[in-house]
């Protein structure tokens, strides 16, 4: 079947368009494509695959989009503010505790030793509070799965014809796109390579996944959804 987020973009008004026929088979429509949309439950995922595919079909607007990534943005800042709270507080007790006593166990100081190494990690897990840096990289990562880096040999088919045979392409190991690099990802953002490695690659890339995830679980849902369409098809009469 054809990349199902191409059959989606069949419905934009710009490239919308009847096909007639394929071979003496049955082509799926764009209502037939409309239709399989209606099976994909509604989410993030969803609204993602719209946005970037069919934004006139997508629920939220663009603003309202970017909201609901962003709530999801504070929540996992919250996450993990909470989690150095904890850990901090767990650490002081513990510190609290040898400092009460006369005599600390061997126990007790790897206890403690493993309390701070947990702080510590906790500590490098956090978002820094940039708000206006949270906007941006939200901007960023959606650009990025607009525009994926397709391969530049299969031209993001993943495959190629070797005489009448179809390999797969060598160059993306068959996946189409090949991989952003952190200079790449720093001029998105308009920050050097150095300071989005050393502050703002964690978030970039936390939120790239949740998004890359959430739409390409709405696309397995629009595939199966459209092969149903497509088994359940009449068949044209001659």
């Amino acid at each position: 079947m054809t990349d199902v987020r191409r059959m989606l973009a069949r419905l934009n008004p710009a490239t919308s368009r009847l096909e007639v026929g394929n071979g003496g088979g049955c082509e799926l429509t764009p209502q037939d494509v409309a239709a399989a949309l209606a099976f994909v439950p509604a989410g993030l995922g969803r609204e993602v695959l719209c946005a970037l595919w069919w934004p006139e079909g997508a629920r939220l607007s663009r603003e309202a989009l970017h909201e609901a990534i962003a709530e999801r943005q504070r929540a996992e800042f919250a996450r993990r503010r909470q989690v150095l709270e904890v850990a901090q507080l767990e650490l002081h007790c513990a510190e609290e505790a040898v400092f009460g006593t006369n005599r600390v166990s061997t126990d007790t100081r790897v206890r403690v030793a493993g309390l701070r190494a947990k702080a510590a990690v906790a500590k490098d897990q956090v978002w820094p509070w940039r708000p206006e840096m949270h906007v941006v990289i939200r901007r960023a990562v959606l650009d990025e799965l607009a525009r994926p880096n397709l391969c530049p040999d299969c031209g993001g088919a993943g495959e190629m014809m070797l005489e009448a045979l179809r390999i797969t392409c060598e160059t993306c190991e068959g996946r189409g796109v090949l991989p952003v690099s952190d200079r790449a990802r720093a001029a998105r953002i308009d920050r050097d390579e150095a300071s989005y490695r050393r502050t703002w690659r964690p978030m970039y890339e936390w939120l790239l996944r949740l998004l890359s995830d959430a739409e390409a679980q709405a696309r397995r849902e629009l595939a199966a959804a459209l092969r149903t369409c497509d088994e359940v098809a009449p068949v044209p009469r001659a």
